[in-house]
């Protein structure tokens, strides 16, 4: 518990100091030099960004849940534990653009935003996609085979790489959604006990697996 208190600190450190360079413009040349020589958009880099979209990580989920529901009468340990890791990923990606602010690539100037969902895909930083990616790599990595767990990581360091590829988020953006995915991970990691608890004293308990 303490190594992973610790490593959570170690991951915010490496976090803010990224999004200190990226507010301080540090980091403006790299993006712009990228974005410029580094375009490759085809329908193979398209579905390896959209594995890490939420709508096809949500449909995964409900697959597995659907599945420990019919098998097991409740949701198993590692379904739970995705679900956690899921929704912090998604909270943190929202609370870090509307902190942050970066327009995206092709995009400038102060936003107007009809609705809330139209801000975040407006702001950029950090890479959401990027953030699930290493969170979920992370997870399955530290639960797996050694040859799953260089699949996993080749996936995301994949997902993170089309990122930059399509044009739509700047190569800081991924770096912080790096930092923004060892967060999600190591906060999942702490929370999900935690969270069990809550569920159990909202009488919600039944739905996992005993």
């Amino acid at each position: 518990m303490v190594k992973t208190w610790l490593k959570l600190a170690y991951s915010l450190v490496l976090f803010g100091a990224l999004s200190a360079a990226v507010l301080s413009g540090l980091l403006r040349g790299l993006d712009y030099y990228v974005y410029e020589q580094l375009r490759f958009d085809n329908v193979v880099v398209v579905g390896i960004t959209s594995t890490a979209s939420v709508a096809f990580l949500g449909v995964v989920w409900v697959v597995m849940a659907v599945t420990d529901l019919v098998r097991a009468r409740g949701l198993r340990e590692h379904t739970y534990e995705v679900a956690v890791l899921l929704v912090l990923s998604v909270l943190f990606d929202a609370a870090f653009k509307l902190v942050f602010r970066v327009p995206r690539p092709g995009l400038s100037g102060p936003l107007q935003p009809v609705s809330a969902l139209t801000s975040l895909e407006y702001y950029s930083y950090p890479s959401g996609h990027a953030t699930r990616a290493v969170a979920l790599a992370l997870y399955a990595g530290k639960r797996s085979s050694t040859a799953w767990s260089l699949a996993t990581y080749t996936w995301a360091l994949a997902v993170c790489l089309s990122r930059i590829l399509l044009g739509v988020h700047w190569t800081s953006d991924v770096l912080g959604g790096f930092a923004a995915g060892l967060i999600t991970f190591y906060a999942s990691e702490l929370l999900k006990d935690p969270l069990k608890k809550v569920l159990e004293a909202l009488r919600l308990g039944f739905i996992l697996k005993q």
